[in-house]
């Protein structure tokens, strides 16, 4: 083991091997050895592994850190894997030695059907050592097949008397199935009465074995060599004819792959590795697990026929020095144990809301998520909305069904509870509190990585003006997202200043839209809409509500259409200023078309001939980029990171917000200023192109990337 392990080390700067051992194993020292550190937990009894695993490793990673962990099978060694993971937010590989698929190995003990199941979830990847144990195809695990590398210098063929007919090596266990073996040397020591057996290993079956051999009359056949050196196995399966393995189930068969290095044919059941290690009729045999009679057939055919074993034996020789290269081996170990083991977390994304006839942007971000899962593994979590209903790339849709609080937040706990242990260890929220509140509560204990975007501008006063538990919820959850999101820079200073965050932990993702050709001219359009021929036509998109500046439209409509009565203004939306607006603005002046679908919005801004935003407080306004990408001119307040996304030509037109003079005296210059408003347009056009979809999924790669 130790040179084996120090070869491994070539491969990375530390390599520490933590051996799960009692006081009574003998097995106490630390040993230290170039770049290799095994310690042996030397513990009180096995009841004190974890602890004990846990207490070197904590105290390792204080003096030296490491970044990936490997457990040598999905149990104990898996549990202390998966709590030093916690501990570290190092990397977790479980190595799979044992066939899931058997029913053998499900039926021996309870752990192998629960505990395997449990602690694979929190793997990043998987080891499997043959491909019958790739087939558990853990959810959430990048899994590869490295089966286990011998040494075929030392397990090598050699002249020497062949006084063992049949050798079989392994630890006196259920697992391994000796009773079979003994089974089918009665039936052939009938035959072949100076038939000599030796199986080689300890184990508890020991007193089972030797009264199966006294009840058969086997003492002077078969022998029971107990556990012997490295040097010693090989020396034995040198001097033998066959080698026998009759388990129940395998995850590879090494000691098949030692005794065919020996240039011994190998009889082996169907289990694990089989069919990779032996060529059925070529090399040895294939037989039925647990079946005596076949396994007695194929040992009588071996035993009768010396040519067929040299045959055998050589092809077996020339199958493992070509396809089992120890070298080769460990390296596509190592080297698979470093690449598939990167943290590529599933991610899950969720949203308040989502319909197919929206009118909010949410259907931008789901393109934009689902954009994302073409490559990435990828969820979607939807609090309130409908079944997706053109196709998409996510894993998984969840969508919930109850709307009545506290259940729709206990619906959502489970929701997101299983999630997580699905292995989607990376949770993207669009602006929700609640979901961040509950997967702050599940990370306390499965490790998540939680990103939370939120693009609204707020200063102090603003914050104020909020009502109170709104404010507080708002807060809560800035404060309490270990990583916000936000749309630019303008919006990271205020989030930074106003509620008191280390500018680190806020991240930048900026929106993005949808560029759409015009297929119909404006006359056409306005004519499809309903909207007057030879008016300039204003548009206006949003809620329609005080942050978003409606409460001073009616002012600026009225002091337009004092100067100008070739003006129609074009109100989208809805909201609690909606009334107030329909009795304060003259049906003649304004069309107000309420919600319209973000599918069709792009309609009425190519019928339009300048955009007008008179909010008070915005984030990254996706209708400012819109009207961009549209050839619009653009009269809006100097509010959240309108300023950045603007082109130059454009700043003269972003005015003082709440400021209704400056509106009414912008807009009126591109009124009657055909030239600039085609002008403005171009420039507004060309400068959208960059807010593009291909744009901000690389954005989105890269930012959930730093937090892997």
């Amino acid at each position: 083991m130790l040179l084996r392990h120090l070869r491994y080390a070539e491969y990375v700067e530390h390599l520490l091997v933590i051996v799960l051992t009692t006081r009574k194993d003998g097995f106490s020292k630390s040993l230290h050895k170039k770049n290799l550190l095994v310690i042996p937990t030397n513990s009180r009894s096995r009841w004190y592994f974890v602890r004990d695993g846990l207490r070197i490793a904590k105290k390792l990673t204080r003096k030296t850190g490491f970044h990936l962990v490997s457990a040598q099978d999905p149990f104990i060694t898996a549990v202390i894997g998966v709590l030093i993971k916690r501990q570290t937010g190092a990397a977790l590989n479980i190595q799979l030695h044992n066939d899931f698929s058997s029913p053998y190995w499900m039926q021996e003990r309870l752990q192998n059907r629960l505990m395997a199941k449990i602690t694979l979830r929190f793997a990043d990847s998987v080891r499997a050592v043959s491909k019958i144990t790739a087939k558990i195809r853990p959810s959430g695990s990048n899994i590869f097949i490295a089966p286990i590398s011998v040494d075929l210098n030392f397990f090598r063929p050699v002249s020497t008397e062949k006084a063992i007919d049949v050798i079989s090596v392994g630890r006196l266990v259920k697992q391994k199935n000796f009773s079979l073996l003994l089974e089918a040397i009665a039936s052939l020591a009938e035959d072949f009465p100076k038939l000599r057996v030796k199986i080689v290993g300890e184990g508890p079956q020991k007193k089972h074995l030797n009264r199966l051999l006294d009840e058969n009359n086997l003492g002077e056949h078969v022998e029971l060599v107990g556990a012997q050196s490295r040097a010693r196995v090989r020396e034995l399966l040198q001097k033998s004819k066959v080698f026998v393995l009759p388990s129940n189930y395998e995850g590879w068969g090494l000691a098949a792959v030692e005794a065919a290095g020996c240039g011994l044919p190998v009889v082996m059941t169907d289990t694990g590795g089989a069919s990779e290690i032996v060529k059925d009729g070529e090399t040895g045999y294939i037989v039925p697990v647990d079946n005596g009679v076949k396994l007695e057939e194929r040992l009588r055919e071996l035993l009768k026929n010396s040519k067929l074993r040299k045959r055998m034996g050589e092809k077996g020789r020339n199958w493992i020095e070509t396809n089992f290269q120890r070298e080769i081996l460990e390296k596509q170990w190592i080297e698979g144990l470093i690449s598939k083991s990167k943290r590529k977390s599933k991610v899950c994304f969720i949203v308040p809301e989502l319909y197919p006839d929206t009118a909010t942007h949410y259907l931008y971000s789901l393109k934009l998520f689902d954009e994302f899962a073409k490559e990435y593994p990828a969820a979607l979590l939807i609090e309130k909305g409908e079944p997706l209903k053109e196709s998409h790339k996510f894993e998984k849709v969840v969508i919930q069904n109850i709307s009545i609080k506290p259940l729709n937040l206990i619906e959502r706990f489970i929701l997101l509870s299983k999630l997580r242990l699905d292995g989607f260890t990376t949770f993207y929220i669009h602006y929700s509190y609640w979901s961040l509140f509950l997967l702050k509560i599940i990370s306390i204990a499965l490790p998540t990585k939680i990103l939370y975007w939120h693009a609204e501008e707020f200063h102090k006063k603003d914050l104020e003006k909020t009502k109170l538990l709104e404010r507080f919820l708002l807060k809560t959850s800035i404060k309490a997202a270990p990583t916000l999101v936000t749309a630019g820079e303008n919006l990271k200073k205020a989030y930074a200043e106003t509620f008191d965050i280390s500018a680190n932990k806020i991240m930048i993702l900026p929106n993005w839209i949808e560029l759409k050709p015009q297929k119909e001219n404006k006359k056409a359009l306005r004519k499809k809409l309903g909207m007057p021929q030879k008016k300039k036509l204003i548009l206006f998109v949003h809620r329609l509500s005080e942050r978003k500046g409606a409460h001073l439209l009616p002012e600026i409509i009225n002091k337009i259409h004092k100067e100008a009565r070739n003006v129609h203004f074009l109100i989208i939306g809805s909201g609690p200023l909606k009334k107030f607006l329909e009795k304060k603005v003259h049906k003649e002046d304004a069309t107000f078309a309420g919600d319209v679908p973000q599918r069709k919005i792009h309609e009425y801004y190519q019928a339009a001939d300048v955009f007008l935003m008179p909010s008070l407080r915005e984030g990254f306004p996706r209708v400012v980029v819109e009207a961009m990408a549209a050839g619009l001119p653009i009269v809006t307040s100097n509010v959240g990171e309108v300023s950045s996304i603007l082109p130059n030509e454009q700043k003269e037109y972003i005015v003082t917000k709440g400021k209704v003079s400056k509106f009414v005296y912008a807009l009126q210059r591109i009124i009657k200023d055909g030239k600039a408003r085609r002008v403005l347009g171009d420039h507004n056009q060309a400068r959208a192109k960059k807010f593009n979809l291909k744009n901000s999924t690389n954005h989105l790669v890269s930012l959930i990337g730093k937090e892997l």
